[in-house]
């Protein structure tokens, strides 16, 4: 039962049958160990070699599928001789058998995959996707963590907020934003350059280019487009070195490398929402969807420490016009790679959504018809597969006009919400702010300062007419309106009193004694001089306030008027 030289051995072939029912054995536990994790909602894994994973998505079509492309062993023998040189022991010619496993990889929908090695970390067609950020908050659930108002408060000020809320109140399932990555490098090969050097997609045989927009990206993900954003400043200069930021330090990233890996941001995101943290939350989650689904890589899932310049802080970020960031990533991205549409960057599944946007070819979610922001009315898979089926693209008059695929792709805005996101809105930085606040409040104090001045000025008619009529109460030695004058001194006397009695209670507040010697020594002094001087200096001397009596101004308009 030996090797033979030179002939094909078939008693062999039972052993060869043996190991391909084990591998077949293998490959159905593996399906069954998917199908198993799709309930969980966990993320698919598979432990044999080569196996493809062709979707996320549990359906019956693609269990069919995956049920037709069973492995198929072809065993070949081929005799082969050695040559035998001097002094060197004869050896019998061997026979190799080869396993040759015949894959059928479905040219429909490979989610994930590479068309070199499905399941290589470094190369995955159009990585980018919101299931990430999904899987997040369910993570996050899962720990039985969960975010207090001032976190919710600290996320709501960011752009991102109308998009977090879709993920975080579970409006949307993973399944519902897989992708058919032949559906999307289908449209993606109707790139073509323009003369403004822009780009667009020529999805019509008619030969014009549409190009998406920024303000299309916004009503789309529900962005607010920021008139002055810095984004452009920020890509000259994106400086940022693993050992010197703040958010790698604390949560230790880019230790190995520059490179930060999404799986760590992940846990500090779970850590930071376990200690309170309110910045730190709001950078690091604005990070993570940058990692995931903005500024993807074909590498493996990392983003570098560069990036970290776009959440520097919670102020820069809301400083960032991030439709026309992610739109000029995703777009430098396409017109760069996109004859290799496995090396594409960027927010690539975004072109579905605007794709859908503007033809009747995909119908909506059901019951999310009128959902906001717009990206939560659709299935990626749905719009994915249908643009796979079509014939092909560009489109023909006719199928153009089935689709009613619109001349122009100006998305029309449907109600003030939409309006505000594509309106330019002037965003001051922190600094800006407080430098108007500080100019607020000097136009406050100024308007204070008048007031008190006129006050002041009042008060001061109002004691020269008490002092007149007392001089002439003296000097003609009878009492001159004695009523009036009465109300005169209660008034000036009830203005001492308003005045005095915050000093008394701010003086102790500062560690200060009341100043009872110093009233003494005034009221030593005054007794020592005429009564008369010493009744008149009692009211020259008033203690300014900055209460406004009422009662004090009308009486000094009578005095004036009657001098």
């Amino acid at each position: 039962m030996g090797r033979q030289r030179g002939k094909t051995v078939v008693s062999n072939t039972s052993n060869l049958e043996e190991n391909a029912k084990k591998k077949l054995n293998k490959k159905r536990k593996n399906e069954e160990n998917l199908e198993q994790q799709r309930k969980t909602g966990k993320k698919m894994k598979t432990d044999e070699k080569n196996d493809e994973v062709i979707s996320d998505r549990s359906t019956p079509e693609k269990t069919q599928r995956k049920k037709a492309n069973k492995v198929d062993y072809v065993v070949v023998s081929e005799p082969k001789q050695r040559r035998t040189t001097k002094g060197s022991r004869s050896k019998s010619n061997r026979t190799f058998f080869t396993c040759i496993r015949a894959l059928y990889v479905s040219p429909a929908c490979v989610d994930y995959a590479s068309a070199t090695n499905v399941n290589s970390e470094k190369f995955k067609l159009f990585r980018a996707n919101f299931g990430n950020l999904h899987d997040l908050f369910y993570e996050i659930e899962k720990e039985h963590l969960e975010l207090n108002q001032q976190q919710l408060d600290a996320l709501e000020s960011t752009p991102f907020w109308n998009l977090l809320q879709v993920f975080m109140n579970k409006q949307i399932t993973r399944d519902e934003l897989c992708k058919c990555a032949k559906g999307l490098e289908k449209l993606i090969k109707t790139f073509k350059k323009t003369l403004d050097g822009n780009g667009g997609f020529q999805l019509s045989a008619a030969g014009e280019v549409f190009q998406p927009t920024p303000e299309e990206m916004a009503v789309i993900f529900g962005m607010q487009v920021i008139e002055n954003g810095i984004e452009d400043k920020l890509l000259d200069e994106r400086k940022v070195t693993a050992t010197k930021n703040d958010l790698c330090i604390k949560y230790d990233f880019g230790e190995k490398g520059q490179a930060i890996k999404s799986t760590d941001v992940q846990s500090a995101i779970l850590n930071a929402i376990r200690n309170g943290e309110l910045d730190d939350l709001v950078r690091l989650i604005v990070f993570y969807i940058c990692q995931t689904a903005f500024f993807t890589k074909t590498g493996n899932a990392s983003l570098p420490c560069s990036y970290l310049v776009f959440v520097e802080s919670v102020d820069v970020i809301n400083r960032i016009s991030w439709p026309h960031l992610i739109h000029k990533t995703m777009m430098d991205g396409i017109q760069t790679n996109y004859g290799d549409t496995k090396t594409i960057t960027g927010c690539s599944f975004y072109l579905l959504y605007w794709f859908a946007e503007h033809c009747s070819l995909i119908g909506k979610r059901t019951g999310k018809e009128t959902m906001y922001p717009r990206f939560a009315r659709w299935d990626t898979w749905n719009i994915s597969k249908a643009i796979y089926n079509l014939g092909s693209l560009p489109l023909t008059k006719q199928q153009a006009a089935s689709v009613q695929l619109s001349d122009d792709l100006k998305m029309q805005v449907e109600n003030g919400f939409e309006k505000k996101l594509i309106t330019p809105l002037y965003r001051n930085s922190q600094l800006e702010n407080i430098n108007l606040r500080v100019g607020d409040l000097e136009k406050e104090v100024n308007i204070l300062k008048r007031e008190r001045d006129d006050r002041n000025f009042k008060l001061r008619a109002l004691r020269a007419a008490m002092n007149q009529l007392k001089a002439k109460e003296i000097r003609d030695h009878k009492d001159v309106n004695p009523e009036m004058l009465q109300v005169m001194k209660k008034a000036l006397e009830e203005d001492e009193v308003v005045n005095q009695q915050p000093q008394e209670e701010e003086e102790p507040a500062q560690g200060k004694e009341p100043t009872k010697v110093q009233d003494k020594d005034t009221q030593h002094e005054q007794e020592k001089k005429p009564p008369q001087e010493k009744e008149t200096l009692h009211y020259q001397e008033p203690p300014q306030t900055d209460d406004n009596d009422a009662s004090v101004t009308s009486i000094a308009y009578i005095l004036m008027s009657l001098s």
